[in-house]
């Protein structure tokens, strides 16, 4: 008896698992489907409710994440191109693109700095920090799921 009730709560919690990763794959492509007018407006308005932006800020921030939206659609695109003919990237590839990426977010929070005033820049620093957590938090179950050891 203990056996069966053991077998169904694994076989629900497997169900309820899949069903999470459905929906936030279909979540992705939905986002992945907006215009990057549409992405940059949506990104926007989460700040102007968070950080009660005046104008100004805002379409600054406007013009700064359609700016990150572009660039994430072109190298989205690079990748999708490179999955599709195989190309596996070298390690000096690897590199190179992590450093941009780190170059990147620096420029980025340069730019919210020079466009936040000091308390904006102190509350969207934490809600960067609690996003990072939870992309951690994501992949960490994502690899247990793989059979990987949590490293952090």
């Amino acid at each position: 008896m203990k056996k069966i009730i053991g077998f169904v709560l694994v076989a629900l919690f497997i169900s309820m698992s899949a069903n999470a990763q459905a929906q936030k794959q279909q979540r992705m492509r939905k986002m992945s489907k907006l215009t990057v007018e549409q992405q940059a407006e949506m990104q926007t308005k989460h700040l102007v409710l968070a950080l009660d932006l005046t104008k100004d800020q805002e379409k600054k921030v406007f013009a700064l994440k359609k700016e990150q939206a572009e660039k994430r659609k072109v190298q989205m695109e690079a990748r999708q191109q490179n999955k599709e003919n195989r190309a596996d990237l070298t390690d000096d590839e690897k590199y190179q693109m992590r450093v941009d990426r780190l170059d990147r977010q620096i420029a980025h929070k340069a730019e919210m700095k020079k466009i936040l005033n000091d308390d904006q820049y102190e509350k969207w620093e934490k809600i960067q920090v609690k996003k990072k957590r939870g992309i951690k938090k994501g992949m960490a179950k994502k690899g247990q799921s793989k059979g990987f050891k949590n490293r952090g």
